[in-house]
Order: C-alpha cells, then sequence, then structure tokens
C-alpha cells in the first residue's frame, strides 16, 4: 500500500518505489492530498521536463556576439581589453571555431596559468609598465568569467568553464600621490591653459574625463555650482553630480568664461583644432609628463592630483568618511577608503593616547633577580 496514515503522527505519509528508487513524503494532512501528490510526482517521473539542448555556438561567435553587447555599454578602451584578452585566448584553443560548451575548466584553468608565468604573450601596455602578471592572469580571469557568464544569461551555455576558479594573490600596488610642493612647480611651469585644467582639475577634485565632458552649461555662477558627469557606474551611462565650487575655482571658471571660444559649448577646447579635448589628444594625453620633467619632479598623474586632494581633505580633520565620499562621488565608502593613503585620523588618536602615557622605566636587575635600590 502506498498511501497510509501513521499512527504516531496522525498524518498520511506516501511512498511507492520507481526504477529501483523509494519516493516518499511524510506529514500530508488528508488522504485525499497524500494520493494527489503520488499521482503528481508519478506523472513529473513518467514525463521529465525535455533536457536542454548543448549550446552549438563557437567560442569565436560567442565573443563577437559579447563585444558587439559591450561596445555601447563600455568606454572604448575596456571593449579593447577584452577584445585583447579574448584574441589570446582564442590562440590558446585548439581552434578558433570550437563550440564553446566543449571548453572545459582545466583548459581554463592552464590558460590562466600560463598567463600568470608569463608563457602567453598579452599586447598590453599594462604588462609594458609593470611585469606583473599575477595582475594581468586576473584581469583575463575576470574577463573570461564575464564572457562565459554573459552566454550563460542569455541560454547560449548551461555552465561556465570559468566558474569556481580562483584568482592568483597580488601584491598591493601603492599609487603614487605627489607632495604639495610638487603640485606647485608643475603649476608654475604650466602655460595659462594648462594651468587653469590644473586648477579646475584640483579644485572639483575632478577626473580628467568629467573636465573634458565640461560644458558651460554644467556651469552654474549665480549658485556657485559646477556639474560633473562621470561614466563610474554599473552599465557605464553617464551620470550627473552636483558639486559645490571654490572661490578660486569661480575665479579660474569666471575668467575663462570671458575668453571663451564663442562657438564651442565647452570650457576647455584644443587650442590648435578649437575642438574639445579628447581622450586621445596628443597634447592632454603627455602633458602631465612632459609639465614633471619640466618642473624637474617625479612624475604623476592627473588622477594623483585627485587622489592628494582627497588626502588633503582626510587630514584636515574637519571633514567625515562620509563627507568626503559624496565630494569625491563615490558610490561605495571602501573605494574612498582607497583614496585615503595616509594613516587614518582614528589611527592617529589610538596612536596619541598611546603617546601620552609615561612609562616607567623598571629598575635594573641584579644576577639574584631582585631590583637593585639606590640613596
Amino acid at each position: 500500500m502506498s498511501v497510509w496514515k501513521d499512527k504516531r503522527t496522525g498524518k498520511y505519509r506516501v511512498k511507492f518505489m520507481w526504477q529501483g528508487k523509494f519516493q516518499e513524503k511524510k506529514g500530508i494532512k488528508t488522504r485525499e492530498k497524500a494520493i494527489r501528490w503520488e499521482v503528481q510526482r508519478r506523472n513529473e517521473l513518467e514525463n521529465p521536463p525535455p533536457i536542454k539542448p548543448a549550446s552549438s555556438v563557437s567560442i569565436d561567435s560567442l565573443i563577437i556576439k559579447y563585444l558587439e553587447n559591450c561596445q555601447p555599454r563600455m568606454q572604448a578602451n575596456t571593449v579593447r581589453s577584452k577584445s585583447l584578452y579574448y584574441a589570446a585566448f582564442l590562440g590558446a584553443l585548439p581552434a578558433y571555431d570550437m563550440p564553446v560548451d566543449q571548453i572545459t575548466r582545466l583548459q581554463v584553468t592552464e590558460y590562466i596559468r600560463k598567463v600568470q608565468d608569463g608563457s602567453v604573450r598579452i599586447e598590453e601596455v599594462a604588462t609594458k609598465r609593470r611585469r606583473d602578471y599575477r595582475k594581468t592572469a586576473n584581469r583575463h580571469l575576470r574577463d573570461l568569467k564575464a564572457l562565459f557568464n554573459w552566454a550563460v544569461a542569455n541560454d547560449l551555455l548551461r555552465t561556465s568553464p570559468a566558474r569556481g576558479i580562483q584568482p592568483f594573490p597580488e601584491d598591493p600596488y601603492i599609487k603614487y600621490v605627489p607632495p604639495a610642493e610638487d603640485i606647485d612647480k608643475v603649476l608654475l611651469v604650466a602655460n595659462r591653459q594648462e594651468m587653469d585644467l590644473l586648477l579646475v582639475l584640483y579644485h572639483a577634485a575632478a577626473r580628467i574625463g568629467e573636465i573634458r565632458r565640461l560644458t558651460w552649461e554644467d556651469v552654474n555662477f549665480e549658485k556657485k555650482w559646477v556639474r560633473l558627469w562621470t561614466r563610474k557606474r554599473k552599465g557605464g551611462q553617464l551620470e550627473p553630480d552636483l558639486l559645490p565650487m571654490t572661490d578660486i575655482l569661480v575665479d579660474v571658471l569666471s575668467r575663462r568664461w570671458k575668453t571663451r571660444v564663442k562657438t564651442s559649448p565647452y570650457v576647455f577646447v584644443n587650442p590648435n583644432t578649437g575642438k574639445p579635448y579628447t581622450k586621445d589628444t596628443h597634447a592632454l594625453r603627455y602633458l602631465m609628463a612632459r609639465l614633471c620633467r619640466r618642473a624637474e619632479v617625479k612624475q604623476f598623474t592627473f588622477h594623483a592630483i585627485r587622489h592628494h586632494v582627497a588626502s588633503i581633505i582626510n587630514d584636515s580633520g574637519k571633514a567625515t568618511l562620509t563627507q568626503i565620499q559624496k565630494y569625491l562621488r563615490h558610490r561605495r565608502p571602501t573605494t574612498t577608503e582607497n583614496y585615503l593613503h595616509e594613516v587614518g585620523r582614528s589611527l592617529r588618536e589610538v596612536a596619541d593616547i598611546l603617546g601620552s602615557k609615561k612609562v616607567t622605566t623598571p629598575p635594573s636587575q641584579n644576577r639574584s633577580g631582585q631590583g637593585e635600590t639606590r640613596d
């Protein structure tokens, strides 16, 4: 009998054999519900859902589809990096048109290991600057996971062959932040256009891309705010942030307004072309290297100025982490903490407590272990 009442609990149980295995359910309140469960369970066993067919898409086709999806959502240099990583991965496979569902976790693991030990040659600027192959391998792993996860989400693959593969441990990279005197030296050797650019970067704690996109519609002199547009968000869309202007920022932008290029809506335009700067504009791309060399200081970047400003605000002791986070326009406080390179104020307070205590020097010990007494 497959359905019966359990005398101990007073509820019904169902138990029957199906292809050598018992199917069982306990604690059913009525006999009718128990019978209904058995009928439903037998029907599920006799008519299982169809197995999802294996993907027939090739790895090279998948990469093309994924990159096409990325192009309108990500920056051009991000898509370019992904393309380089995937081209190197394709070169390590038996065939470019290999079905993606035939790629194994072992193949991905072995490929990442070869990148880590330098066996795979990558046409990448970052590896020329710092030969940290573990970091390069982790970047490859991250983008391969993104590729396969996208395929799973779009029903092109059942499971990701990169799932569960752990990244390599990386040595922390401490970003160089210039001291105030080096920034002053750079400003002294800059021309008016360059100085204005650096001052706006400094007093808005801005990213260079935000300043390239800055238009006069984004500047409100009456209410003293500036609107900065950034893509540093998930999805890659531009989003605005309003920021109060310092007096120096007002003065710089007011002077530029009076001498602006009236045919352009942008605050900063290339004097050679009359058009806004782009990321690949040669004069802008190598500006900091040229100015640092002329000022005879250690080279730093536009973004290092932003880190410098964050450290100044933090060291002043007048702003909380939340306020600094809002001023830098970070979504997460952990990102702001990465900008604060110096010892935090809370740790300084602990050190001050310890330093305020006078330590009594213990008396010298004689050979018998007794403290010596002196008159």
